[in-house]
């Protein structure tokens, strides 16, 4: 049975490596961009590679996925090795004479997936769900030192990926453009939320609605249409919206995020950004 100990110690080493890139993809992805470039701006050098690594994002999840495929695949072959001896001697001592070599194997595998499916997947995403920066800065180094030592085989990866992604005629990356459609949908839930109201003079950088995205639209509301004798099926219907609920103070401070203010004046109470123009804005995120 003594001979069994590496494995087992094998086994365990495989789970915490396996938590760590599951960590890993769920930290990156959930981790708050403007808390991130907050840190930044105070020296966190941790946080400057997050955001960095959150731009170009096709190395980083080809090195995850060699991790992840490779610990899976050695987890699997460690865990019969673990396991299968001990179970195998246990029953043959409980029952002699019987090949106990099929049931031993069974009992392993399960044993090996619960150990990966709790320790290794299930535990350290939830703890990354609660905590995305924390998670996302103490991995990000280790993350950047395995995508160096595997970058000849990542490369070749995210190239493969990009060209199969291509001939299916879907673009690489992710698409910004902004319809009529996401327009009426953030005025008319601004309206609603009590954003803005009808005729009220608004300025650039001053937040007029809610977006189903998780990203910024920036529209201008000034702009009149133009009339001309072409007309497109539908489009001159008449919206409605619903009246806005206006915000008390405490309630803009509960509704902002974290890149935004609460504008305070003797006749209103307006939501903007921390940094009103749009240029600015996306020189300070990069």
């Amino acid at each position: 049975m003594i001979s069994s100990l590496p494995q087992v110690v094998g086994l365990f080493c495989l789970v915490l490596l396996s938590a760590f890139f599951s960590s890993a993809e769920i930290s990156l992805s959930a981790a708050s961009k403007t808390r991130l470039m907050a840190l930044s701006e105070d020296g966190d050098r941790r946080a400057a590679m997050v955001l960095e690594m959150r731009e170009h994002p096709g190395q980083f999840f080809s090195a995850l996925q060699i991790g992840l495929n490779a610990t899976a695949l050695l987890g699997g072959i460690v865990g019969d090795a673990a396991f299968s001896p001990f179970f195998q001697w246990l029953l043959a001592e409980i029952l002699p004479g019987q090949d106990w070599g099929r049931i031993s194997f069974v009992i392993s595998f399960l044993i090996a997936t619960t150990l990966f499916v709790i320790f290794a997947d299930l535990l350290p995403k939830r703890l990354a769900i609660a905590r995305p920066e924390a998670v996302a800065m103490f991995v990000v180094r280790p993350m950047h030192c395995i995508i160096t030592l595997f970058k000849p085989c990542v490369f070749i990866l995210e190239r493969l990926s990009d060209a199969c992604i291509r001939s299916l005629g879907v673009p690489t990356k992710r698409q910004e453009a902004i319809t009529s459609e996401d327009i009426l949908a953030s005025i008319g839930a601004g309206t609603a939320a009590g954003v803005i109201a009808p005729q009220e003079e608004v300025y650039a950088g001053q937040v007029v609605g809610e977006s189903t995205r998780q990203e910024d639209i920036v529209i201008n509301l000034t702009k009149s249409k133009k009339l001309t004798n072409m007309r497109a099926s539908g489009s001159d219907d008449k919206v409605s919206i619903a009246p806005p609920v206006i915000f008390s103070l405490e309630e803009a401070l509960e509704y902002i995020k974290e890149d935004e203010y609460v504008e305070v004046t003797p006749k209103s109470i307006r939501l903007r950004k921390i940094i009103l123009d749009e240029t600015m804005r996306k020189r300070q995120a990069k």
